[in-house]
């Protein structure tokens, strides 16, 4: 079977240390577009930041990941609360689903994770199909702003895991190539003195011209298409904006 080789072990328990709760204007804004009666997918749904809180509040969500990690996590941290939600460990790529959704959201810019321009286009049509008539994909993208204006320097912190533990993550922006953002990250997992394990990941993430990508959208079928400020749903995006969310109405 296909196996991921990011978010594994470290870098997931990096990723709920780092960001223990959901950014309260995002997860504001995704709900506001959400019934309780809606069919709600959440692709790459990651350790259930925003997945969670959705069916801890009763609304009727379903998720998917690749990440036996992330996976793991969210199943740990649902059962701590007596929660039994509906996930399972998929590829986009490989996804074929019958099942129909009224909302399918990607927050936290996790869209930008499929890099490969044929993928993109094959994940698009698929959210399509599995749309119900008048449903919306909504999604958010991170812009060309997010380049370093150079490469090559590290960055390091240190995340508390545990009275004697500690996670050490650093990270080296090393270059964008093609409209991809690749940085190397390394997880040392270090129990008092000692680096007991570690973890390597090449990250790649795309980043978008969001007026190209509208294009791209549209050419799908969608019927209406509209860009977002983030997290703002009645303000248009800027120029220089990090984040732009797409709400796109089949």
């Amino acid at each position: 079977m296909k196996q991921l080789d990011t978010y594994l072990d470290l870098c997931t328990r990096v990723y709920d240390l780092d960001k223990k709760e959901v950014p309260e204007d995002a997860y504001a804004f995704y709900r506001s577009f959400m019934d309780k009666k809606d069919r709600i997918l959440e692709p790459m749904c990651g350790s259930g930041r925003f997945l969670l809180p959705l069916f801890k509040e009763g609304y009727n969500v379903d998720g998917f990941d690749a990440s036996d990690s992330m996976l793991d996590a969210l199943l740990i941290k649902a059962k701590d609360i007596g929660l039994e939600p509906n996930v399972s460990k998929r590829f986009v790529e490989d996804l074929n689903s019958k099942k129909k959704y009224d909302k399918i959201f990607i927050p936290c810019g996790s869209f930008g994770l499929i890099v490969d321009d044929n993928e993109v286009s094959l994940m698009l049509q698929k959210f399509y199909k599995m749309l119900n008539k008048g449903g919306k994909f909504l999604f958010e993208v991170e812009t060309f702003t997010q380049v370093p204006d150079s490469f090559g320097s590290s960055e390091s912190r240190v995340y508390k895991s545990g009275k004697e533990e500690m996670i050490l993550a650093t990270f080296c922006p090393s270059s964008f190539e093609h409209d991809i953002f690749t940085t190397f990250c390394r997880y040392e997992l270090v129990q008092g003195n000692t680096i007991v394990k570690t973890e390597i990941e090449e990250f790649k993430r795309k980043l978008y011209d969001p007026e190209l990508l509208l294009r791209r959208v549209k050419e799908i079928g969608f019927s209406q298409v509209v860009l977002h400020k983030a997290f703002v749903k009645e303000a248009l995006p800027e120029k220089g904006d990090d984040v732009v969310v797409f709400e796109c109405k089949k």
